[in-house]
């Protein structure tokens, strides 16, 4: 009916991939569900909280999510809760290891976090955008292990950081849309002198 009233509609759902009566993200098909992580090696276990870890910086230098799967295609986010007992401002990394025999090295993905806060916060990575690449990883459906340290990469474990990690999660989440950067960010970014 729609398309005999207006029958350049028709042709505008074709182009805009819509069909009517159906709706669904375009890209990824096949989403998972979320997996959470609920053993940890080198931290201590949180009483009455499975799956919780904390790490105490001058006990331990790094901390290891353990049965983690190895496919993370099917996923396209990690997250955690963390706990800071004190914003001391040090650094550790998230290392998610995919090894290639083409490079010498480790291949990785990467991201830095900062302890720059007290109290509890929920921390959220989307894996295009806010994961680093180190050499050449062999993709996220291939996946080695994961790590997180509080030394290399510059940094050095600050025996005043004490931080509980909860409910590591890879999930599968919609595209965001809209702006992905702030109005002061953008303003800053902006070079009027540029031709």
């Amino acid at each position: 009916m729609l398309t005999r009233m207006f029958p350049f509609a028709a042709g505008l759902l074709l182009v805009l991939g819509v069909v009517p009566g159906c709706c669904q993200a375009t890209g990824q098909t096949t989403r998972a569900e979320p997996f959470v992580c609920q053993r940890w090696s080198g931290g201590a276990a949180v009483d009455g909280k499975p799956g919780a870890v904390r790490w105490d910086h001058g006990k331990a230098d790094r901390i290891e999510p353990l049965a983690l799967p190895s496919d993370w295609s099917i996923y396209n986010g990690l997250s955690f809760t963390m706990r800071a007992a004190k914003a001391t401002g040090s650094k550790f990394m998230i290392i998610v290891q995919s090894e290639s025999d083409a490079t010498d090295g480790m291949d990785y993905f990467m991201r830095s976090i900062t302890v720059d806060f007290e109290g509890e916060k929920r921390l959220s990575f989307a894996f295009l955008d806010e994961l680093s690449t180190s050499r050449q990883p062999r993709g996220w459906g291939e996946i080695d292990g994961v790590f997180l340290t509080a030394s290399g990469w510059g940094n050095t474990p600050n025996p005043e950081t004490v931080v509980e990690i909860e409910d590591l999660t890879l999930s599968w989440e919609a595209t965001r849309l809209g702006p992905r950067m702030t109005d002061s960010a953008l303003f800053e970014a902006l070079d009027l002198d540029y031709p």
